[in-house]
């Protein structure tokens, strides 16, 4: 059995003085009366005039589940297809046809009756009494900040609140925004429920690779960067009344980019109206509202209905749990600010009394600590990442059995990762009921931290720790590198442990270490690659990067090198102009590097296979993940793929090889045989049939035409995109950055490791004790000079 580990018990400062009670075991008390469990949203005092709409008499528009839903099919089942959803899209789907069979009466009357049952605990949740405060706000101001604590409701609750309200205008339209797609499609399927409608009918989804929306969606949960893609076909976003923005204290990439987008969008909006109701009063025929000339070339939306729409004027909601609401408020023009209180579930904090020199085996004891002394109640646990998931897991399975032996009585623990690269049946599982006489232990990255709600967890390990993008200019590296997690983070996981009743957080790591955290994470707009960004900004009209409406202006630098990278990719002039291949390359929903490679196999005649690969390297973690028990042996079983050039033509056979075989069953054989994930493999077959869709849409060649068995068009369309991930072996057999003559070195796991190589190109760097290439090919120094940019080449001369 594990060894104990000691703890000190501290209360937290967000906790009442008095200790916490050991938590009941489940099922917990009833709740009580929606009076008692709510308070009412507070608004701060009233906003300037300037950030205030012409207030309106606001009603409320209850919704005819029956036949809004048979409208809804109607109008989704209508004649052809209009193309890509809005986010000319985001993933390439059609959009336009619901998903799934056509609803009978009687899906109609369960649907009804689960929409139902679940009505009460919607409205004991906080937010539910702060519904008029939070509808009065919209009303009046352009833009209000909501904070709402973790549980409050918010996210599910207020996108709801405003589908049936008429601000700004009947039928409004809405898109909440989150940072990951877990949380977008879990929650869009949450509140189809609570609405008693189809999923992709009023209630949707879109994320990359994957949309359930159609023409007849009103409520829309998207991911930050979906949106930030339709704005390609729909600068003005008119598709939209209300944007909600979601989990801004994250401050993702591209939520930090949505927010400077709106603030011109929501001007360019009032300026439409003004100019409509001005043409209006002159008897002047009535212009769409949509941006018909883009998304046309675009092939999306296709709206008829959206066409038809008078313009509005456009209204924003910035929603977080945890958030420095004055610059928020600052940002957006003196916003008003409304307070939501949460659930007062207490959470016991426990500290590690000294440093853990191994978060992992320390992870492990307390796990077995809970399981074997505390109340009935989920484990969630917090992991920097999927490597150690994969640890964790298996050491608790290998301790199962010898504990279910000598304690049967005890019961037993269903282990379940989530992370965000697991396909979505699996994390699921993370979300699933737990079956009787058994505590779930579910694994997690921080994608737990935030939005999604995991039931009957009781209990929180959190080890302190998240891998985060780093980029440094200087060198050109991008990396995944686990660092410290910040106080703001840390708080947010210890409220997982109270969502629906009092808890603990065990820490990891001493309350001194805790102090020592810093307050809030960095902006990730000031960590990453801001090569994305500012091709998205460039695709959107910003003419200069630099006078964009940044929360926190990036680095100098960074964006200097990041405009450099896109000039090299082509995308850009040497004005600083966006140029044709730019905007091609800005369609497709991928990394600016990989969109360029997929464009240069269309020149080198191997865009079948190209597309093949970036759709393999996408899901490629998660394909070739096993157990480090297995690992020789997966790696023994996959030897029969090996290809001379490297990973790359590795990945192509592996696919080919699953591709030759017919049936379901014969495919799952085969995976099992070859250590492959099979929902791995059907998610590759998805996000390729999505980038086959874009590029017929965009209409950038026949996709079909193949290099055959020659690996040299594919080395050179990798090289096209892939530039400056090159290095150069050196004479002591070491290999160097092309370009800023960094060391690098072959990742161990790449079939090329320990081989005499003259080059190299690989899809990314990973930093740890040293720093490796992973998903490594060998190529010639003469084809860098033939394929990179001039200005690259040089490097090698």
């Amino acid at each position: 059995m594990p060894v104990r580990t000691r703890f000190d018990s501290e209360e937290p400062q967000e906790a009442p003085a008095s200790a916490p009670a050991p938590p009941a075991p489940v099922p917990s008390a009833p709740s009580p009366s929606p009076a008692k469990r709510t308070a009412s949203a507070q608004p701060s005092p009233p906003a300037p005039a300037h950030n205030g709409a012409s207030p309106k008499k606001r009603k409320v528009v209850e919704f005819d589940h029956e036949a809004e839903q048979e409208a809804a099919q109607r109008r989704a089942a209508g004649p052809g297809q209009n193309g890509a959803n809005g986010a000319n899209g985001v993933n390439g789907a059609q959009h336009g046809t619901l998903k799934g069979k056509r609803w009978t009466k009687e899906d109609k009357q369960r649907a009804k009756e689960e929409a139902l049952r679940l009505l009460p605990g919607r409205k004991a949740l906080p937010v539910w009494g702060g519904k008029d405060a939070i509808l009065e706000g919209v009303q009046k101001n352009d833009t209000v900040i909501v904070l709402a604590d973790t549980g409050s409701g918010k996210t599910t609750q207020i996108p709801q609140f405003l589908v049936r309200s008429s601000i700004p205008c009947d039928a409004p339209r809405i898109v909440c925004t989150q940072p990951r797609r877990v949380a977008a499609t879990s929650l869009a399927k949450r509140v189809s429920d609570e609405m008693g409608t189809q999923l992709g009918g009023l209630v949707g989804y879109t994320v990359r690779f994957d949309d359930r929306s159609s023409r007849a969606t009103r409520l829309k949960y998207a991911t930050d960067g979906a949106l930030l893609a339709e704005m390609l076909a729909d600068r003005d976003l008119d598709k939209y009344d209300v944007v909600v923005l979601d989990e801004a204290h994250e401050r993702s990439l591209r939520t930090d980019m949505l927010m400077g987008f709106l603030k011109d969008i929501q001007q360019r909006r009032k300026d439409k109206v003004r100019a409509f109701q001005a043409d209006k009063g002159k008897g002047k025929a009535r212009p769409s509202a949509q941006n018909g000339e883009a998304a046309a070339a675009n092939g999306a939306n296709g709206d008829k209905a959206a066409d038809s729409r008078d313009p509005t004027e456009l209204k924003i909601v910035v929603m977080s749990a945890t958030i420095d609401a004055k610059r928020f408020s600052d940002f957006f023009n003196n916003a008003p600010v409304l307070y939501v209180q949460g659930r007062q579930h207490k959470v016991a904090m426990h500290y590690a009394t000294e440093p853990q020199p191994d978060f992992c085996d320390a992870a492990l004891k307390t796990v077995f600590q809970i399981h074997n002394k505390l109340p009935p109640g989920d484990i969630l646990v917090f992991l920097p990442g999927q490597d150690e998931i994969d640890s964790l897991a298996a050491s608790i399975n290998a301790y199962l059995p010898d504990l279910e032996k000598t304690k049967p009585n005890l019961g037993t623990l269903l282990v379940t990762p989530l992370y965000a690269k697991l396909p979505p049946t699996d994390q699921a599982k993370a979300f699933a009921p737990t079956p009787p006489n058994t505590r779930k232990v579910i694994l997690s990255t921080n994608i737990a931290e935030t939005s999604v709600t995991i039931p009957g967890v009781r209990f929180v390990v959190d080890s302190g720790l998240a891998k985060e993008k780093r980029y440094h200019a200087g060198t050109g590296i991008d990396s995944l590198v686990t660092e410290s997690i910040s106080q703001s983070s840390a708080k947010q996981r210890a409220g997982r442990a109270g969502r629906e009743a009092d808890g603990y957080c065990f820490r990891l790591y001493t309350e001194a270490s805790f102090n020592a955290l810093e307050k809030r994470s960095q902006p990730e707009i000031q960590r990453v690659s801001l090569t994305f960004a500012l091709l998205h900004l460039l695709a959107n009209g910003q003419d200069d990067v630099f006078k964009f409406h940044y929360m926190d202006r990036p680095d100098k630098d960074a964006i200097i090198y990041a405009m450099m990278t896109l000039h090299g990719l082509d995308a850009l002039d040497g004005k600083g102009r966006i140029t044709a291949v730019g905007r091609k390359m800005a369609n497709l929903p991928l990394d600016p590097v990989f969109a360029r490679v997929v464009l240069a196999s269309f020149a080198e005649g191997c865009p079948r296979e190209m597309l093949d690969l970036v759709a393999l390297l996408g899901s490629k973690d998660q394909l070739l993940s096993v157990p480090s028990a297995v690992r020789d042996q997966a790696t023994a079983a996959r030897q029969k793929f090996v290809h001379r050039s490297g990973d790359h033509l590795m990945l192509l056979n592996m696919l080919r090889a699953y591709e030759e075989l017919d049936g379901k069953d014969e495919r799952k054989a085969w995976c099992r045989e070859n250590f492959v994930s099979h929902k791995a493999m059907l998610a590759v077959l998805d996000a390729r049939k999505q980038l086959r869709e874009r590029v017929e849409r965009l209409q950038l060649g026949d996709w079909e035409a193949t290099a055959g068995d020659e690996p040299e068009p594919i080395l050179n369309a990798l090289i096209g995109g892939l530039f400056a991930n090159t290095a150069l072996r050196q004479e002591d057999g070491t290999y160097r950055h092309t370009l800023t003559k960094q060391p690098v070195a072959i990742h161990p796991a790449s079939t090329l490791h320990n081989k005499k190589i003259p080059a190299i190109v690989y899809d990314e760097l990973v930093l740890t004790t040293r720093t490796y290439a992973r998903t490594v090919s060998a190529i010639e120094p003469t084809q860098i000079r033939a394929k990179a940019p001039a200005m690259f080449a040089k490097s090698l001369q």
